[in-house]
Formats: structure tokens, C-alpha cells, sequence
């Protein structure tokens, strides 16, 4: 087997195709970015606060239907650094600015200790910074939310619905009552 040949669409000045595909994407990104912060609206149907895993995809389900408008808020910055796109880097978020860097109530049963609660301030929230880390949360957690008629219509997200969407999620379909 011969050496690989050069990538495909190298451009003059020593840029493979990808370099300059990575910048053009860069640009459309910024240029997107810029586009949309001068069109800020004064009210809008739905605020997604956090641009996590979860935000986004809602944010996007409810940009679906064009009679809405939907606006996704981040805290964070960008995801755009090493220790992000880097998995062998994720321990470098743990305390930094993409981290909001809560601490854990003091614990009688862990010595007095309080231990580190890392969450995403990042665009991606906590995916960026957990390598691909997972919890589930709390029953009592999901439900509260389900009874919080405020936030969440009742009934919406209990915890059994929740374990149901988990369970179908990993191919187990277990039988709720």
C-alpha cells in the first residue's frame, strides 16, 4: 500500500481543504451569531435557558413550528477550546469558567466533606464537560417538577414517564404502574 495522497480540495498556501472548511464554517457560525443578536425581539413565545443537551434539542422542537418564536440563552461561552473538543482534556473544565462550580452541602455520612457538583456554563452545558457522564436524578426530584404547576403543567414529567422515556431510550421496556 502506497503513501496516502494529499486531501482532497488542498488550497495554495499550505491549507489542506479541511483547514479552510473548519474557517468557512467559522465564518457562517459568526456571521449566524452576528445576524441573530441584532434581531433580538422584545418578547418571544418560549425562553429555553441553557444550551445543554436538553435546551437545545427542546429549543429546536419548538423552533419547529414557525407560528412560535423561541429564543435559547446560554450563560457559558463558547465550546470552542481543547479541553472540550479534547476528551483526554475534560478533567481542565472541573473549576474553570465552564464550570459553575457548585459544592455539595456538607455531609455528616462523608466525613464533613462537601464534595464538587460540576455543571456546564458552556455552549452544551454539562456534555461539554462530563465525558458523556450520566444521571438520572432523584424520584422525589421529577416528582416535585410533576406538581410545580407554575413551571411544568401537571403531570408532564413524572418520574415514572421519565423512566419510561429512559427505559424505551435503551431498548428495555419495563411495565410502569
Amino acid at each position: 500500500m502506497g503513501k496516502a495522497g494529499p486531501i482532497r480540495g488542498t488550497e495554495p498556501g499550505g491549507h489542506d481543504g479541511l483547514d479552510a472548511s473548519v474557517a468557512r464554517f467559522a465564518t457562517r457560525v459568526r456571521v449566524n451569531q452576528e445576524n441573530l443578536t441584532s434581531n433580538l425581539r422584545s418578547q418571544y413565545d418560549f425562553i429555553v435557558c441553557g444550551s445543554g443537551s436538553s435546551g437545545s434539542v427542546l429549543a429546536r422542537r419548538l423552533a419547529e413550528n414557525p407560528d412560535v418564536s423561541v429564543l435559547l440563552v446560554e450563560a457559558g461561552g463558547s465550546d470552542d477550546v481543547s479541553s472540550v473538543s479534547e476528551a483526554n482534556q475534560w478533567p481542565l473544565n472541573l473549576g474553570s469558567e465552564r464550570d459553575w462550580s457548585f459544592q455539595a452541602q456538607t455531609n455528616p455520612h462523608l466525613n464533613g466533606r462537601s464534595i464538587p457538583l460540576p455543571m456546564g456554563r458552556v455552549l452544551g452545558g454539562g456534555s461539554s464537560i462530563d465525558v458523556m457522564g450520566w444521571a438520572h436524578g432523584h424520584k422525589s426530584d421529577w416528582d416535585f417538577f410533576a406538581t410545580d404547576r407554575l413551571i411544568i403543567p401537571r403531570g408532564i414529567f413524572c418520574f415514572n414517564v421519565s423512566m419510561k422515556t429512559t427505559a424505551f431510550r435503551r431498548g428495555f421496556h419495563p411495565h410502569f404502574h
